[in-house]
């Protein structure tokens, strides 16, 4: 285009400007294209180094262990804590927490619980977000994150904040926008009868029927 432009009058300059031209053209789109190349593959490793915790509450027909009515339910529940990575694979449950706590209670001392069963089986977490909603949002529980080499991304809580001062605290929309895939994996628990309401009286016995369950889900990778 810039080339079909020059008339046989112009000068040899004008023909070296022309080119220059074109040749910057050429490079900046190149550059664009490197810069559009990198950003996608830092997210492709960015989004396989990030985990998403959240709690799951299953119904209770009878009484038992960590069994309490919950009034958002209107029934009794019991609640486990569930991490899982980016590609859907369940990496621990947390013991059962009685229905009517909090998404906070006792949150640091499961959650190191669920640290411990992934460095028995050697599953490297450190530099590796973790994604989770504003129910999360303790000071303590921030700090726990941050000792384990981990990013917290987790959603503020605006009714925690005490102070309206805007002060700067890293949380990465686009790392956030894959917790979906935690809810996925709740829908597929779901699927399996066993564990979608809890009759067992003794915790113990209902959590193993949730890591079987849990394996079921992992081997899914394996197999297909």
């Amino acid at each position: 285009m810039l080339l079909a432009n020059i008339s046989d009058s112009q000068s040899a300059d004008q023909l070296a400007e022309h080119l220059l031209s074109l040749c910057q053209m050429v490079k900046r789109r190149q550059l664009c294209k490197t810069i559009r190349d990198v950003a996608s593959r830092y997210n492709r490793e960015i989004s396989l180094r990030m985990f998403t915790i959240r709690r799951h509450t299953y119904a209770v027909k009878k009484r038992g262990q960590n069994v309490n009515y919950q009034g958002r339910k209107s029934a009794k529940t019991v609640n486990h804590l569930v991490l899982c990575d980016n590609s859907y694979n369940l990496l621990a449950v947390s013991d059962g927490i009685d229905g009517n706590h909090h998404d906070s209670y006792d949150l640091v001392d499961n959650t190191q619980k669920m640290i411990d069963s992934l460095d028995r089986h050697h599953i490297d977490y450190r530099h590796s977000h973790l994604n989770a909603d504003s129910g999360f949002d303790t000071k303590a529980f921030g700090a726990f994150i941050r000792q384990h080499d981990m990013i917290a991304n987790i959603r503020k809580n605006k009714r925690n904040t005490k102070t309206t001062d805007k002060q700067y605290r890293y949380m990465s929309e686009y790392i956030y926008q894959y917790r979906f895939k935690i809810e996925v994996v709740f829908a597929w628990l779901d699927t399996y009868k066993r564990i979608l309401v809890r009759f067992e009286k003794l915790s113990l016995h209902f959590t193993s029927w949730v890591l079987i369950a849990s394996a079921l889900i992992n081997f899914r990778h394996v197999f297909n």
